[in-house]
């Protein structure tokens, strides 16, 4: 009868949840476009539910993100690359200092960052992701996240 008892105790403390295995990872990769690498933006993964935890990350001049914490199961992904700025454009200079910012949560932009933002000089800002691909909703990106560390390159067109 004791015998019993403590099988019944340890296969309920087994199914209550008693496992260390972790519920997100890690995402690395590369967005590009047409196969040229985006030069800064952001990417968000949102998990495919109603009310789905979201992580959005900085995508670096080269194209190369890290998004941790990104809860496992299906993602729905959206991208918005850092817009460049025209001659004589007020907005796309307070739309580009905007995007550096956002780019880069809990840092000041440098001073070069500032004077390139608030001159009348073109600034290539590489290729510009097409807008369909800024909401997670329109992009139909999606990645599976089943594993601690995983890869994810995206190239769109």
């Amino acid at each position: 009868m004791l015998r019993r008892m403590c099988v019944v105790i340890a296969i309920t403390a087994a199914a209550s949840g008693c496992s260390s295995a972790p519920q997100s990872g890690t995402i690395t990769g590369k967005v590009s476009v047409a196969g040229k690498p985006v030069k800064g933006g952001i990417i968000t993964f949102k998990q495919a539910t109603l009310d789905g935890v979201t992580v959005t990350t900085e995508i670096k001049a080269d194209g190369t993100y890290e998004a941790t914490g990104v809860p496992f199961g299906v993602l729905q992904i959206s991208l918005v690359t850092n817009p460049p700025i025209l001659p004589g454009d007020s907005g796309s200079v307070k739309a580009r200092v905007g995007a550096m910012a956002a780019a880069q949560p809990g840092q000041e932009l440098t001073a070069e960052q500032m004077r390139a933002a608030q001159s009348n000089i073109v600034i290539d800002a590489g290729p510009q992701v097409p807008a369909k691909y800024n909401d997670p909703f329109t992009s139909e990106l999606t990645f599976t996240l089943d594993k601690p560390v995983d890869t994810h390159d995206l190239d769109v067109k």
